[in-house]
């Protein structure tokens, strides 16, 4: 991210890049090329209409002051639009924001004043959340939104539908190489790490021993070349090696055009941990030079790594938000008239401060000390007494055991009749909000006291609630008619399962978790999957407060955590485990056998490693993958007669 120039010409340097992006006629139109000391300068002309924010009513105004004042951000909203009006030519601009803070603390909201506040100012934004489940989806999404913005990368979506249909191919091939695949072309170079950014791959950056990484990258190195030749070779072993310039090509087409590009990350505690890594590369400089006028705004629980982003901390701004302090949350009372001293004390130490519930309980408008007297969740009861009508208040409150809310699923709790009323009135409240693919969500904190409530007044309503959302994504799922070698590379199939896991252990709890568990440990080889099963368990269990589920959450989250981190040791005795476990599903021991006997092939334990897979395929005699992995052991051992046979065996079975 250079300096100088003008705001849209920040960054651009060295010389002109024809960038393979279609730019609209008015802006090619009076584009200047100028040079400054042998540096390239593209300056566009908008027009003085461009450049101005539509102007607002008086209304407007004041609705806008109203909200800022509720939420107590007005600092941090002049901190952002002050950047901006400052301009990136500016020693003192800054390029990355980050806000973060505590659950209903206001971040998404902050965020989304930010875009709104950019987009004001004839400027580009795109936008990714928890829904984004790798590092080359996440770039795909930001070039959808740019390319719905009018700047099309041909290039690019070729590449993405290329390396989405060849890592189907992969995933689906019982040929493939076991364990840390898709490793790039650091190999070659002598950078013994395995590629955490590689989604292919899901392992976490750590250092291993040089033998066996050389030995691994090889083999998949061959595998890679042999499917798919030497032109697709670096897009499969390296994706964001091939995306991630393009991307940058798109970037600085658009920040050629516009005021500002500005890049929103929300929730990132749930994308971080493939994420992270992937932006410092970019700040960096590793896939290319970055636009000066581009920002990136992260919102998060938890603050940014010291260590890793202690080097970008002159173009950074933190932002902590922390709950509203005893003056701050008088002052938003104040505002909607509730000045009695009791009611207002009453409020302050039932929401601790924290603007989300204070702003439910003041939209009621208690009038007496009573009405906020519950110590449980308050400020969601008062908020459902605060609702009229009974059928409206039941919709909020059944609304909340649907993790993903649509007028298609709201149908199944109400009727199709009442579907499309009720689905507008839901999308209106405070604590409801837009997500990917059509689909609506609550807010985490509204959605745990609601579960809570719903569960606590009608406790046998709750299961069979349960049991309707589980049944129609049962049915969806049944609907798409896959083969069970196909199903779990199907992303609407994954998206179906998750949801039914979810219900199923809401219905039933401890009944279905061996289910469940089966579940992950027959796909603990797709392990973006795998994880989000895991999740589900967890969420499932705090929601619940259910300490078993809870549990066993997060232990299939720490396994994936320990496979991905190469402590393979961590890895055997958390499978360890889940073989103990006196529930366990059949169908789940093969697998999980199978899985610890290749971990502890990769520590060099060859003995224990024949155990376990002597056991998997005694259950399993005719599965081609357990063969060739005892084939694999066998071959350490020196039993090449033996190891023999499994590779024939396996080969034939195949």
């Amino acid at each position: 991210m250079g300096r100088g120039g003008s705001a849209r010409s920040c960054g651009v340097r060295g010389k002109w890049i024809a960038y393979p992006v279609k730019l609209k006629n008015d802006a090619r139109k009076n584009a200047i090329i100028s040079m400054l000391n042998g540096v390239i300068f593209l300056h566009i002309w908008i027009g003085q209409e461009n450049q101005m924010s539509p102007k607002m009513t008086m209304q407007e105004r004041l609705r806008s002051s109203r909200q800022a004042a509720f939420f107590g951000r007005v600092d941090q909203l002049d901190l952002f639009s002050g950047n901006l009006k400052r301009g990136c030519e500016d020693a003192n601009f800054r390029n990355i924001f980050f806000i973060h803070g505590e659950g209903g603390v206001g971040k998404t909201w902050l965020l989304t004043q930010y875009k709104k506040i950019t987009e004001s100012q004839d400027s580009a934004t795109a936008y990714l959340d928890e829904s984004t489940e790798d590092t080359p989806m996440a770039i795909n999404l930001l070039m959808k939104q740019l390319a719905e913005l009018g700047f099309e990368n041909d290039e690019f979506f070729t590449q993405y539908k290329k390396y989405k249909e060849k890592k189907i191919e992969i995933e689906s091939d019982p040929d493939k190489p076991k364990g840390m695949p898709g490793l790039g072309k650091n190999i070659a170079r002598g950078v013994f790490h395995l590629a955490k950014t590689n989604p292919i791959a899901g392992i976490a950056a750590e250092v291993i021993g040089e033998e066996k990484m050389m030995d691994k990258g090889r083999e998949w190195g061959d595998y890679v070349y042999k499917k798919f030749g030497k032109n697709d070779y670096d897009l499969m072993m390296s994706p964001l090696d091939s995306l991630t310039p393009l991307l940058i090509q798109t970037l600085n087409a658009v920040a050629a055009e516009k005021s500002y590009v500005v890049l929103f990350f929300d929730t990132y505690e749930h994308t971080s941990n493939f994420l992270d890594a992937w932006l410092r590369e970019l700040l960096e400089g590793k896939y290319g030079d970055l636009p000066g006028n581009l920002i990136i705004v992260i919102a998060g629980r938890d603050p940014l790594d010291l260590n890793d982003w202690a080097p970008y901390s002159p173009l950074m701004v933190d932002i902590p938000l922390e709950p509203f302090s005893e003056s701050e949350s008088r002052k938003y009372l104040a505002q909607n008239n509730i000045i009695d001293e009791k009611i207002v004390e009453q409020i302050i130490n039932l929401t601790g401060g924290l603007p989300l519930l204070l702003d439910m309980l003041a939209r009621t408008q208690p009038q007496e000390v009573d009405d906020v007297s519950d110590v449980s969740d308050t400020a969601v009861k008062r908020f459902l007494k605060w609702i009229e009508n009974p059928e409206e208040r039941n919709v909020a409150l059944m609304g909340a055991l649907a993790r993903r809310l649509n007028r298609d699923i709201l149908a199944v709790l109400v009727g199709d009749e009442n579907a499309d009323r009720l689905f507008d009135w839901m999308k209106r409240l405070s604590f409801t909000k837009k997500r990917r693919n059509m689909c609506w969500e609550y807010h985490p904190v509204v959605r745990s006291a609601m579960i809570r409530q719903f569960f606590n007044e009608k406790r046998k309503h709750f299961g069979s609630v349960q049991n309707l959302l589980a049944e129609y994504y049962e049915s969806n799922r049944e609907a798409l008619k896959l083969k069970q070698a196909e199903a779990a590379n199907n992303e609407e199939w994954r998206i179906y399962s998750l949801e039914v896991a979810y219900h199923r252990l809401c219905e039933r709890r401890h009944q279905k978790l061996p289910e469940v568990l089966n579940l992950f440990a027959n796909h603990f080889g797709k392990r973006s999957f795998a994880r989000l099963i895991g999740e589900t368990i967890q969420q499932c269990g705090e929601e619940l407060q259910d300490e078993l589920l809870e549990t066993w959450g997060r232990r299939c989250i720490e396994l994936i955590r320990a496979y991905e981190k190469g402590d393979y040791s961590q890895a055997v005795e958390l499978i360890g485990d889940f073989l103990d476990y006196q529930n366990l599903v059949p169908d789940s021991k093969p697998a999980l056998l199978d899985w610890r006997g290749y971990l502890y092939l990769l520590i060099d334990e060859y003995a224990k490693a024949l155990i376990d897979l002597d056991q998997a395929i005694q259950l399993v005699p005719e599965n081609s993958i357990y063969r060739a992995d005892r084939g694999r052991v066998n071959l350490m051992l020196d039993h090449f007669e033996e190891s023999l046979a499994d590779f024939d065996l396996a080969i034939a079975l195949d």
